[in-house]
């Protein structure tokens, strides 16, 4: 109760008791602290604040830093790594240690950054909605999955096709798929002043500049394509007769089944004779 500035040049006496909180210590705890005062105080101790504040500061410090190499030596004798080095929290060391010494091969998916295909990022429902205007279109629409990247005027589209028209003009159709998330969708989504990003104007923006320059845009929000899947009589028609064959993406926290998956308890010998398993 005494760490203020009025106190920090103080030197003197023992402060009175009430600055050591001794109305929230139990009895046992009181009773000590009362003898130990009481003694203090006859011996003529002088407390110096601003030496005490140093010499309580080196010590956390100290203490802090045995049990941090205590804990580094430990850990790396027991999983093989310094989690100090490789880890910034202590649930990023013991996922590490897990998947260092106990993960059985193949039995997580761990998809590559850029797939298995060395394609970009496609989210799955994008390509379901690319596959029913395909179907509409009456011919192919190139993505991701039928080329490895799509862009036009050196930006990333979801679909592009070029149509040639009777005049001998081509209709240079691009089709974007706005995830509501992703996008800001107005409905869902609307955009906060404050945060300093407006993703639903960067889009538009976008679309007004293939326009500008002679391309025809297709755009669908993810959540009225969500409504049509449910709702409308000829999107649902096609799915059921032509269900995809796409697998969506894996989700590494499927694989977590049930109950915590913190680390409840920091160190856990194993009890042999009770079966137990290191």
């Amino acid at each position: 109760m005494a760490n203020k500035p009025e106190y920090y040049g103080y030197e003197g006496p023992l402060l009175d008791k009430n600055f050591y909180c001794i109305s929230s210590m139990k009895q046992k705890a009181a009773a000590e602290f009362n003898a130990w005062h009481d003694e203090q105080t006859s011996k003529g101790f002088v407390f110096n604040f601003r030496r005490e504040l140093i010499d309580y500061c080196i010590s956390d410090v100290t203490i802090l830093r045995q049990a941090c190499h205590a804990f580094r030596s430990l850990f790396e004798q027991t999983a093989g790594f310094d989690p100090m080095f490789n880890c910034m929290t202590l649930s990023s060391a013991c996922m590490a240690a897990f998947r260092r010494n106990f993960l059985k091969p193949d039995t997580i998916g761990i998809v590559p950054p850029g797939g298995y295909h060395g394609r970009g990022k496609q989210s799955h429902i994008a390509l379901k909605w690319l596959d029913y205007e395909s179907h509409k279109l009456g011919r192919v629409i190139s993505t991701i999955y039928t080329d490895r990247e799509i862009s036009v005027m050196g930006r990333r589209v979801d679909g592009y096709v070029e149509i040639p028209q009777l005049d001998g003009t081509v209709d240079k159709r691009i089709y974007q798929f706005h995830g509501c998330y992703w996008h800001h969708c107005p409905t869902h989504f609307p955009a906060n002043e404050d945060s300093g990003e407006n993703r639903y104007e960067k889009t538009q923006q976008l679309t007004s500049l293939f326009r500008r320059n002679g391309f025809t845009v297709v755009e669908k929000w993810e959540c009225e394509f969500m409504s049509d899947l449910a709702s409308d009589p000829d999107t649902k028609a096609y799915f059921e007769a032509h269900p995809t064959t796409r697998t969506p993406p894996l989700g590494l926290r499927d694989a977590l089944a049930g109950g915590r998956t913190s680390a409840l308890k920091w160190y856990y010998k194993a009890d042999l004779a009770k079966g137990e398993k290191k």
